[in-house]
C-alpha cells in the first residue's frame, strides 16, 4: 500500500477531514483495488464509468503521494 515517511509526524491538513494524506491514501489504495474487481465483470456502459472513476482516484493519489512525501505500491498504480 502507501510506504515511507514517519506515521508518527502529525501530517494533518486544513480541510477538516481530521485524516493525514498517508490515511486518505490508505483508503484511497483500497477503492482502486475494488474498482479494479468491479470493471472485471461490469458491462460496457459501466466500465467506462468505473475508468473514469480509476483515473480520478489514480490521479488523487498521486498527488497525495507526492505532496506527502511517501511512496504508493505499484500494485496500487496501474501501468500504462
Amino acid at each position: 500500500m502507501v510506504e515511507g515517511g514517519d506515521d508518527g509526524e502529525d501530517e494533518r491538513e486544513a480541510d477538516g477531514d481530521g485524516k493525514t494524506p498517508r490515511e486518505r491514501a490508505r483508503r484511497l489504495a483500497t477503492r482502486l483495488r475494488f474498482l479494479r474487481m468491479r470493471e472485471r465483470t461490469a458491462n460496457f456502459e459501466d466500465r467506462e464509468a468505473i475508468r473514469r472513476e480509476i483515473r480520478r482516484a489514480e490521479e488523487e493519489l498521486t498527488r497525495l503521494a507526492d505532496a506527502g512525501g511517501f511512496e504508493v505500491d505499484v500494485d496500487v498504480r496501474r501501468e500504462r
